[in-house]
């Protein structure tokens, strides 16, 4: 008995049970021979070589494990893997040896040779129809006790359930073994769980390990497709992996009234989570018939939001809001601004068609110096009233004004300051009230017209008496996304062949209801798209204002009409 290999070659002809379980207590040496290549591949712990043999289940698990390796017969009511079968086995003598994470059953291969692909069918019986469910297991390693268990339990774990599997000899077939579970859906037993906890394993269910960037993938995709905040609250119960991620979404936009502040506040003293700092986009609402918000707890909420991206502030002309709306405003808003430096958006919006300050723009200019984005959505008029500052974001590129009127003032004092910004993106939808704010437009595109790249406006009444289009059309030489509304059919040809910009990528204009699809030039516009200038361009867009509608479909024969752009593939 001197000699290890023989006396693995022996040991390797002992029963399963008395190598697996007496052998290792002998000595130390015999203990150091159950852990050779020979006998752990008696054990079934290590996969043999030669996969052209014949499987051969492992005797002591289907001696423990008798519902997964039985011969189904005939109906599924005589299927032997039921919940009252799984809680009959060996395990109900034992549990807490059976449930323990390092149990050498979880770590015993299936067969020899190792089974590899496990296919697992699950049918259910309702009302409405029978539903299936496949899928193949495929780990790219061989199939485990474990792998065969916790895949298989949780499926059964209902009234009226059952199951089986079938063993594959034939090497031709894809998989080696397929579990084939069946239960019925009542709707009073919906959630009842059979079996009890002590008959699932202490180890986590054999899963792949998902790296985080993935997770965060799959979770920011549920965030943006479902939108709805308790849908991103269940992820972060899934697991501990999940959880970061899912609080990232569930608290990051905040809707704040005064008393949802005051209650907000007091749950964040209970709380042991950084909820304060997972906040990046809140809404104030300074608007009539809400409780306003205490000046104190606006000033809390700016020194503990830290990572604010985004704020969105909406007020109206009522008296009692304007103290905490000024206090936000005058006091809060530099406080956040020297504070967070990931502030880049604000949106100031106006609930009814007031006047609004241009020297509150200028202060939020000023009390913001990380601010790129500003949106002004509202109907009123920017007065120049207030005191105006002489300093501009350095990083402030993209402006929308909405619908205001007066936007005159705002680009005269953008003239006057020492160092003229230079916008990238500007968006303005005025009405026909606005007649006036034009020649300022006018005047700011003649001098840094040249850095805008995207442009949306409503130019119905931007054009000139001798009808030429708006001049920022020609000024903007550098322009990639053109967005036009409330054009007539007869201004789209003066306008694309006013463009200077020889590097537009897209052009969506936006006609008024009353044209017909008659009275649209389609020869003329595809020979001008066609020249050189517009040989980047990957969109045009020709619709209808109030249903979107798209006049180049199908259906409206473009492809005949416009010939050109339909080879270039650029009709949308």
């Amino acid at each position: 008995m001197s000699t290890p290999e023989l006396l693995s070659l022996i040991l390797s002809c002992v029963p399963m049970r008395d190598l697996l379980l007496a052998a290792p207590l002998v000595s130390k040496t015999w203990r150091d021979i159950t852990l050779t290549p020979v006998v752990q591949r008696a054990l079934f712990l290590l996969p043999e070589s030669l996969s052209s043999a014949e499987p051969m289940q492992n005797p002591i698990l289907v001696e423990m494990f008798a519902p997964f390796f039985t011969e189904a017969a005939g109906h599924r009511s005589r299927w032997p893997g039921t919940p009252e079968a799984i809680m009959d086995m060996p395990w109900a003598r034992a549990p807490d040896a059976f449930r323990r994470k390092d149990a050498s059953w979880r770590r015993m291969l299936l067969t020899q040779p190792p089974a590899r692909t496990m296919a697992v069918i699950e049918t259910c019986h309702r009302r409405g129809g029978d539903t299936e469910r496949r899928a193949i297991l495929d780990l790219g390693r061989p199939l485990y006790m474990a792998d065969l268990y916790d895949n298989t339990v949780p499926l059964i774990d209902r009234v009226s359930s059952s199951f089986h599997v079938r063993w594959h000899t034939d090497p031709e077939r894809d998989v080696d073994l397929t579990v084939e579970c069946v239960w019925t859906k009542q709707c009073r037993a919906t959630g009842k769980r059979i079996i009890e906890k002590e008959f699932f394993s202490d180890a986590k269910v054999s899963t792949r390990n998902f790296s985080p960037e993935l997770v965060d993938q799959v979770l920011d995709a549920v965030s943006v497709l479902k939108g709805d905040p308790f849908r991103i609250a269940t992820c972060g119960v899934v697991c501990r992996q999940w959880l970061p991620r899912s609080r990232f979404h569930v608290f990051r936009y905040l809707w704040l009234a005064g008393l949802h502040l005051e209650s907000l506040l007091a749950l964040v003293e209970t709380s042991s989570s950084p909820v304060m700092a997972l906040i990046q986009v809140v809404d104030l609402a300074f608007t009539f018939g809400l409780s306003p918000f205490h000046p104190a707890y606006l000033a809390r909420l700016a020194n503990e939001c830290v990572n604010l991206t985004s704020i969105k502030c909406e007020i109206d002309s009522d008296p009692q809001k304007a103290v905490p709306r000024d206090f936000f405003l005058d006091t809060c808003l530099p406080v956040l601004g020297s504070q967070c430096l990931s502030l880049t958006r604000f949106e100031l919006h106006s609930t009814s068609a007031d006047q609004v300050s241009l020297g509150t723009i200028t202060h939020i200019f000023v009390s913001l110096p990380a601010l790129e984005n500003f949106d002004l959505a509202t109907d009123g008029t920017i007065v120049p009233t207030g005191t105006l500052s002489n300093s501009f974001p350095a990083r402030l590129e993209n402006l929308d004004l909405g619908s205001a009127l007066g936007v005159r003032h705002l680009f005269a004092w953008l003239l006057s300051l020492p160092v003229l910004p230079t916008l990238k993106s500007l968006q303005w939808l005025p009405g026909r009230h606005a007649r006036r704010d034009w020649a300022s437009l006018h005047a700011y595109s003649q001098r840094a017209g040249a850095g805008l790249q995207t442009l949306s406006l409503c130019s119905k009444h931007g054009w000139s008496s001798d009808g030429e289009p708006p001049a920022i059309l020609r000024h903007a030489t550098r322009l990639r996304v053109l967005r036009l509304s409330s054009e007539s059919t007869a201004r789209v040809l003066p306008i694309l062949s006013g463009l200077t910009s020889h590097e537009l990528r897209s052009i969506r204009i936006s006609l008024r209801s009353k044209n017909r699809l008659d009275q649209i030039p389609y020869a003329d516009i595809d020979q001008l798209l066609a020249r050189p200038q517009f040989q980047r361009l990957e969109v045009f867009r020709l619709d209808e204002e109030d249903i979107g509608l798209s006049y180049l479909r199908p259906e409206f024969g473009t492809r005949r009409l416009m010939p050109l752009a339909h080879a270039w593939g650029i009709l949308v």
